[in-house]
This record gives C-alpha cells, sequence and structure tokens, in this order.
C-alpha cells in the first residue's frame, strides 16, 4: 500500500484447518489510498497465523497468495 496510514481491513474472518497439521488463517480484504488519494479497491488477503505472514491476492489468479486464498477463504463468504 502506498500510502500505509490509509489501509482498511474489512470483511474479517477466521479459518482453522484441522485435516493433518492443524493451523489458523485470517481472511479478508484489505483497502487504501494511493499517495494521490485516489482509492486501490479491495483486495483479497489471508494471515497465516503460526507463520506470522501475511500475503495480499494480486492480479495473478495462479500466485501462492491466490491459490491459498480460494483453497481456505472463499468458503467462508
Amino acid at each position: 500500500m502506498e500510502d500505509p496510514a490509509s489501509v482498511e481491513f474489512v470483511d474479517i474472518n477466521r479459518a482453522v484447518n484441522k485435516i493433518g497439521q492443524s493451523f489458523e488463517i485470517i481472511c479478508g480484504h484489505v483497502k487504501g489510498k494511493k499517495n494521490s488519494g485516489e482509492a486501490n479497491g479491495q483486495r483479497p488477503f489471508l494471515y497465516l497465523v503460526k507463520e506470522n505472514e501475511a500475503l495480499v491476492v494480486g492480479s495473478n489468479p495462479d500466485s501462492m497468495a491466490a491459490i491459498a486464498y480460494r483453497a481456505h477463504c472463499t468458503s467462508l463468504n
């Protein structure tokens, strides 16, 4: 995000996967503004709690973030 002060998290949900090793994921959308003040729009994100790592889904539907979001977060909506 170009303007970190403008970042807003929305549609937050918690996902827990207990197949094999248990893990917790926070899913939602993040939105913000460019330095010009123009809105970036909403992007899906997931936060892997145990790894303390956040992934924001970009425009590539085959990216690791996009695949993980579809696998763990889409069934929550």
